[in-house]
This record gives structure tokens, C-alpha cells and sequence, in this order.
């Protein structure tokens, strides 16, 4: 068994290498014509842990322009990476980024071009972000990232695109909390009106009880999105989001579309989603033998959970004093 310091060693030495390909990637890009911005890694680890503590991540995050997304993954497959998942994968289209591995080094980039809860289109959102930024050296390198404000901003939405589930994102929203004065909420608040972005922005701070009171001074309105409550508190969140989706998406023939990415997503995704899928033709057949099985054992916490998102909605609406424009049926 390795010792604590052996332990702290081995993290550091993980988060170095993060860093190496983020400033590799990053760099690459730049020289290929494409404008990249860094998200979280290293500017979140500067920014709120002290000298000595340690803020562990595994992989890249870089935000790019739409227009030169397909340019930029030419550039990440002449460097030896190879795309995971498709947006078309997924049970669920994923219209936020592209997960690249590197099987040389194991090293993993997300691809981004818009960021989960924004409501605006990831044109503008770059238009908006592409004027909020700084430098930050990283492995030796200049990069580009987000100033402080958009770094507030994104703190408080990446904790509610994963809520209670990972402690990771919460624990950097306490810090950012203590660190941030009232006047960089005030804009990042500003900020999230900009992008569309205030269900997610107030959910997110609402998730800690420091949070919900700025919310509450910033004058953030209740959160009226079933599909941010999911975000921030369901365990089971895929398949509830399915089902939310489901519920929301009109006519039958968006309805059958949404069952059969469900029960019947690519065969990438099988593979990914389950180890016996990878072994051969006949795993492969058999995990999707079980699929059904799979979703229906998880069907009712899923359900439970829509259910309770959909009435917490319902009170906020009312708390609020009447029924938005996607007041939830």
C-alpha cells in the first residue's frame, strides 16, 4: 500500500501530464488557425486551492468556436486521438462536446462548443465568452481562458450540470464562494442573463446554502427547468432525462425517436456502456439482449425522480407567482 505521500505524488504527477496535453492540444490548435479557450483544469486549480492542496483532473477542456470544430478535430486526430462518442451515440444527443482519447498515453480531451445549460445558440455564446478572457500559463505555455467573472459564471454551472452526485464540482463551488465579492456574482449573474443561462446559474448556487442566499440578494428567480433539477439532483440522470424528454418532445414521431435511441443507441456506445459488448459479435448481440432489462430495473427511481423534479418546479412557479413560458405539464 503506497503512503499518503506517495499517494499526493501520484496525483500531482497525473494532473502534470492533464497539463502537458492541455498546453500540446492547445498550442496545436493555435498553430492550425483555430481560437481555443481553457476550461476548469489548471485555472480552476490556481484559482481556488492554495499552495499545497490539490484540485485532481483528468483531462482536458477546451472550448472552441463552432465554425472550426470539425477543424479542430482534424487537429486532434493528426495528434493520435481518436473521437469516443458522437453526438449521435447517445441515447441522449449530448450537443455540448466530444470526449477524444489517445491511446498512446491514454491521455483525453473534451472537445467543447457550447457549455450544458445555456440557452443561447454556441455562436454567440463564443461571441460572449471570446470577450471575457485572460492568460494562464500552463506546462510553460501562454493559453487562453476565462477572466474571473466567466470563471464565477461557469463555476456555478458546471455544479449544477453535475450536483449532488460528484463532490468535486460542489467543493469548488464553496471555494469560489468564499474567494468571489459580491460585485464578480453581481456579474456573473449579468453574464448568465446574457447566455440564457440563469435556471442553471441559480440552481447551481442554490445547491449550497451560502449560494442560495446570494441567489436570493442577486435576485435569481426559482428554478422553473425539470431539466435542471434532473441536472442537479437525480442519480439515475440519463435515464430521467430520457424519460423528461420523452414527456417534452411533441408528435409521435419524435416520441419513437426518442425510444429508439434509447433502447437502441450505436453500437459505439454499447461497447462503451458495457464490457461484454467489447468482447465479440455475440457480446455485443447480448448487451443489447439486456439493454431492455437494464432501463426497466432503473425505471422507477427514474420515474420518482421526474416526479419530484417536475413538483419542485411546480412550487418554485408558484413561489414565484405564476406559470412560465415552459411551465412543466
Amino acid at each position: 500500500m503506497r503512503s499518503p505521500i506517495q499517494l499526493a505524488a501520484a496525483r500531482a504527477l497525473r494532473t502534470n501530464m492533464v497539463d502537458a496535453t492541455t498546453a500540446e492540444v492547445a498550442v496545436a490548435l493555435r498553430e492550425a488557425g483555430v481560437h481555443s479557450l481553457l476550461l476548469k483544469g489548471r485555472t480552476f486549480a490556481r484559482w481556488l486551492y492554495a499552495e499545497g492542496e490539490h484540485r485532481e483532473y483528468g483531462d482536458a477542456d477546451l472550448l472552441v468556436r463552432p465554425d472550426s470544430l470539425s477543424q479542430g478535430e482534424s487537429v486532434l486526430t493528426c495528434l493520435g486521438f481518436e473521437k469516443q462518442l458522437d453526438s449521435a451515440d447517445l441515447p441522449r444527443q449530448a450537443l455540448h462536446s466530444h470526449t477524444w482519447a489517445r491511446p498512446a498515453d491514454g491521455a483525453v480531451v473534451d472537445l467543447h462548443w457550447t457549455l450544458v445549460g445555456v440557452g443561447i445558440s454556441a455562436d454567440d455564446l463564443w461571441r460572449e465568452l471570446a470577450r471575457r478572457t485572460e492568460t494562464e500559463e500552463v506546462a510553460g505555455r501562454d493559453l487562453e481562458c476565462l477572466d474571473t467573472v466567466a470563471r464565477a459564471f461557469q463555476v456555478a454551472l458546471h455544479a449544477a450540470q453535475h450536483g449532488v452526485r460528484h463532490s468535486k464540482p460542489v467543493e469548488d463551488l464553496r471555494r469560489a464562494l468564499a474567494r468571489c465579492d459580491e460585485r464578480t456574482w453581481v456579474d456573473a449573474a449579468t453574464l448568465a442573463r446574457r447566455l440564457e443561462a440563469t435556471p442553471a446559474f441559480g440552481a447551481g448556487l442554490r445547491l449550497l446554502p451560502l449560494g442560495a442566499e446570494l441567489a436570493d440578494r442577486l435576485g435569481l428567480p426559482p428554478n422553473s427547468s425539470v431539466m435542471v433539477a434532473l441536472l442537479a439532483e437525480h442519480p439515475t440522470l440519463e435515464l430521467a432525462m430520457g424519460m423528461q424528454s420523452l414527456i417534452e418532445v411533441r408528435g409521435a414521431r419524435g416520441k419513437a425517436e426518442v425510444l429508439r435511441r434509447a433502447l437502441w443507441p450505436s453500437p459505439r456506445f454499447m461497447r462503451a456502456a458495457f464490457p461484454r459488448a467489447r468482447r465479440s459479435r455475440a457480446g455485443l448481440l447480448r448487451a443489447y439482449l439486456w439493454r431492455p432489462v437494464w432501463l426497466l430495473a432503473r425505471v422507477p427511481g427514474a420515474l420518482a425522480g421526474v416526479r419530484r423534479a417536475r413538483r419542485a418546479v411546480r412550487r418554485n412557479i408558484a413561489r414565484a407567482g405564476g406559470p412560465p413560458s415552459n411551465d412543466p405539464r
